[in-house]
Formats: C-alpha cells, sequence, structure tokens
C-alpha cells in the first residue's frame, strides 16, 4: 500500500473515531429530557459531520494535487531530455558538413 493511499485510511478512520467521540460527548454533556427533540444536538452533529468531510477533502486535494504536480514534473522532464537531445543530434549533424 503506498503511503498516499494510508495517509488517506488513516484521515478516514480518524474522522470516523471523532464523529464517534464527539456524538458520545454530545450525548452526556446535553441530555434530552422527556424524550423531546434535541435541535441542538442536530446542529453539532451536522457541524461535526461537515468538518469531517471538509477535513477529508483537504486531505484529499492534498494527495490529489502531489500526483498531478508529480505527472508535469515528469512530462516537463521528458520534454526537456527529448528537446536537448534533438539539440545533440543537430550540432553533429552541422559539425560533420
Amino acid at each position: 500500500m503506498t503511503s498516499n493511499k494510508r495517509l488517506i485510511w488513516i484521515s478516514l478512520a480518524v474522522s470516523i473515531i471523532s464523529l464517534i467521540v464527539s456524538i458520545i460527548v454530545l450525548v452526556n454533556y446535553c441530555p434530552t429530557q422527556n424524550l423531546k427533540f434535541d435541535y441542538m444536538g442536530v446542529i453539532v452533529g451536522i457541524l461535526a459531520l461537515l468538518v469531517t468531510s471538509l477535513i477529508g477533502a483537504q486531505v484529499g486535494q492534498y494527495v490529489f494535487v502531489d500526483r498531478k504536480i508529480e505527472k508535469i514534473a515528469s512530462k516537463i522532464t521528458r520534454i526537456i531530455a527529448h528537446k536537448s537531445a534533438n539539440d545533440v543530434a543537430r550540432k553533429t549533424a552541422a559539425e560533420s558538413v
């Protein structure tokens, strides 16, 4: 498994653990009374889900941008190597004439 995939799995696991811990803390800190619907818990749950998804998206963007930079760098290296090989061939052809 590559380090990028490992990083994605680690961030996913940490996000899930943080979501579970936040729900447990919310249930213990603000218990509902008389089985009424607790709007505060819903709001905090939605915010926790949003923050978790944004952190995951940020990690994903880091990984994808890193891959794109590597692809562009390898493409530029190939182009430079091809052009310098062509220049050497032209110089040797010009010197032989």
